[in-house]
């Protein structure tokens, strides 16, 4: 059975295809610098909010741009002992564990953050509620507390 080419090779050789295949691709392309800027807005966000929550806490405002060192302050403004940050490295290593290493590290990683956030937020005087919101909403709830009224309590060890 002989199949004729010539069809098909004259399809992918026609201007408009290429130009609906240019036309999709530009979209993706759009639609991933929109989404890296968005992050970045949000990062920015936190960062700046960071820096109010670590003055409140009587550290250094300018952590809040250095990774991985803002969050060991974070830790350490929450009560916990900063090498607890190395569990990040832990659930990082967890996740290339075959099958369920993935799911097993990512829930272990929401609990963390999820307990993390809860501590600091204790640690301003406000509730479990607005932790758990501070890991899903952390655009809204840490402007919340960095240039809102809260004080900053100290640790509360319970």
């Amino acid at each position: 059975m002989d199949y004729d080419f010539s069809t098909l090779e004259s399809t992918l050789n026609s201007t408009s295809d290429y130009e609906k295949l240019f036309a999709v691709f530009a979209a993706m392309f759009a639609a991933l610098i929109g989404f890296i800027v968005v992050l970045l807005i949000i990062w920015l966000i936190v960062s700046v909010s960071r820096w109010k929550i670590f003055k409140k806490a009587g550290k250094p405002g300018w952590i809040s741009f250095i990774p991985n060192y803002n969050s060991v302050l974070e830790l350490q403004i929450s009560g916990i002992p900063g090498y607890y940050w190395f569990f990040t490295l832990l659930f990082s290593v967890l996740a290339w564990i075959p099958i369920y290493g993935g799911l097993l590290s990512g829930l272990a990683f929401l609990v963390y953050f999820i307990w993390k956030n809860i501590k600091l937020a204790k640690a301003f005087g406000k509730g479990t509620a607005f932790g758990v919101l501070m890991v899903f909403f952390p655009f809204i709830m840490y402007p919340i507390l960095g240039f809102g009224g809260a004080e900053y309590q100290g640790t509360i060890n319970e």
